[in-house]
């Protein structure tokens, strides 16, 4: 019931309050009546009910890795750096983890180029060291 919402809780009351009245208008002998009322309680029952929510199976990926479990050693990193034509130290390897730190001069298509490469080879980067300063009042 959590997915028919409050409209289609509301739709199927009508629909047998409809199928009501057909039963009754039958018992009158009011035959055009309770065919109304039951055509009327068999749209209500058959209209499929929106809902807001869009129900996907979406391929899944083939059997690649997530991310890397062995974390690259530096000299690949900087092969990374190279290639975007930044410097190599906007990417690093710091103990188990590793980071970008983008200067404040940096471009963005650069930073964008890492990103890319690093999500093509499936290495997720494990942190940002920001470089805003901020003003206190």
């Amino acid at each position: 019931m959590s997915e028919i919402g409050a409209f289609g809780v509301g739709v199927l009351v009508v629909a047998i309050y409809c199928l009501v009245l057909a039963v009754l208008d039958f018992r009158a002998k009011r035959f055009r009546w309770a065919a109304g009322s039951l055509v009327s309680a068999l749209l209500l029952t058959t209209l499929p009910i929106k809902t807001h929510a869009v129900k996907l199976d979406l391929p899944m990926p083939a059997a690649q890795p997530s991310h890397w479990t062995l974390l690259p050693d530096q000299t690949f990193l900087d092969m990374i750096s190279d290639g975007c034509r930044a410097p190599r130290t906007l990417l690093r390897r710091q103990d188990t983890e590793i980071v970008m730190n983008p200067g404040r001069a940096e471009k963005n298509e650069s930073i964008e180029c890492i990103l890319a490469e690093l999500r093509r080879l499936n290495i997720e980067p494990s942190g940002f060291v920001g470089n805003a300063t901020r003003k206190t009042p």
